[in-house]
């Protein structure tokens, strides 16, 4: 877990390379961690974080109609305005927002 909270502290000051290093070195402890591999997904792909990309789609381009395929929890669904017509598809919905 060390690893882990390197990786997102070096991703913090954008020092990407460094955090990458992080994650793999968790991965080589843990191969099946899912949470050094979002870690390292997120530390190459550096950028703006998905759900404030949606949210600024919704704000911006404020679409009539929205479709999410995997909802999971429903986390970005909430994003969506009032008037937006929104369908969720997810064969095993946990909604909790």
């Amino acid at each position: 877990m060390e690893w882990i909270v390197a990786a997102h502290i070096h991703s913090k000051n954008g020092e990407f390379a460094n955090a990458v290093t992080c994650c793999d070195e968790a991965l080589s402890l843990n191969s099946y961690s899912d949470l050094a591999t979002a870690t390292k997904a997120r530390a190459m792909m550096s950028g703006m974080e998905y759900l404030d990309m949606l949210s600024r789609i919704h704000n911006e381009l404020k679409p009539a109609t929205y479709v999410e395929i995997g909802v999971c929890r429903g986390h970005s669904l909430v994003l969506a305005q009032a008037d937006t017509q929104t369908v969720a598809i997810d064969p095993n919905p946990q909604i909790q927002h």
